[in-house]
């Protein structure tokens, strides 16, 4: 046979009973979440997304910035790229920036390449790494 144990309200100080065993802290959920939302005050806090300017609510302790993998994404790879103009065009295009392209495409960097002057300084280089 189950034994009941009566037991006292953490929120409203009513007393309830329950079976030994699956003691609880709260008479009803409607006192459990009254005291959810008092402790959420001192445990979570609102913040705003740095990408979309959302607002989310995250823990004290935790320092989130960002109020989704998508946002936190979009954020790594908006530091991993940079904006670079091409040698050939001018044009400004966008590249990761553990790379060292300089063109904004291959038909720019075929041109570039042609051009005497470009061609006798790749040249002259390469000479100067060969030889001692």
């Amino acid at each position: 046979m189950a034994t009941i144990v009566s037991l006292v309200c953490e929120e409203c100080n009513n007393e309830f009973t329950c079976k030994k065993g699956t003691e609880k802290k709260f008479c009803s959920i409607n006192c459990k979440t009254n005291n959810r939302k008092k402790l959420d005050s001192i445990y979570y806090i609102e913040k705003n997304c740095l990408i979309c300017n959302n607002l989310f609510v995250s823990k004290k302790k935790e320092h989130k910035k960002f109020c989704s993998y998508k946002c936190s994404g979009l954020h790594k790879q908006l530091i991993s790229h940079e904006n670079r103009y091409c040698l050939q065009c001018g044009n400004l295009f966008s590249e990761r920036i553990k790379y060292e392209r300089k063109f904004c495409s291959e038909n720019c960097r075929s041109i570039w390449q042609q051009i005497p002057e470009n061609l006798n300084n790749r040249l002259n280089k390469s000479k100067f790494t060969i030889e001692p």
